[in-house]
């Protein structure tokens, strides 16, 4: 009787152990909804043309070269967005998003597609996202090969 009853219990702990493995990933900390409220807000701001809101999402030390790299594209009108890619690191408080805008120029009504690569950081005192680049914020497609 007491081996039928270890076999039972050990039984048990294997269902249990493996319907906690298959548990969905908790963000107890609610950074990761955070972040994506962060991007998309950023996201849209740039889209519907809103330059100073999405500005203010920017890594204040980089936030005056954000806005010169957007002031160097010229007067642009954005009709459209699509998230390519989102890469989140919970641990490391890190994200990457890839998006691609559709947009024209309004001085020649040139129709082009930007990519930026957008470097998510959540301060550790704040907990607030802040956005960063590699160089310009909005790279034309052509200049890098992408369709």
């Amino acid at each position: 009787m007491r081996s039928v009853s270890i076999r039972l219990a050990a039984a048990w702990l294997v269902v249990l152990a493996s319907g906690c493995a298959s548990m969905p990933k908790v963000d107890w900390t609610g950074s990761e909804l955070a972040f994506k409220d962060a991007y998309k807000t950023y996201t849209r701001s740039l889209r519907w043309g809103e330059i100073e809101r999405a500005s203010a999402a920017v890594d204040p030390e980089r936030r005056d070269a954000f806005l010169a790299g957007m002031r160097d594209l010229g007067e642009m009108h954005f009709t459209d967005y699509e998230i390519d890619e989102t890469e989140f690191d919970s641990l490391a408080q890190t994200a990457t998003v890839r998006v691609r805008y559709r947009a024209f120029r309004t001085d020649t009504l040139e129709d082009n597609t930007y990519l930026e690569t957008q470097h998510w950081s959540r301060d550790a005192e704040t907990g607030v996202w802040r956005v960063d680049h590699e160089g310009p914020p909005l790279v034309p497609a052509r200049s890098v090969g992408a369709r």
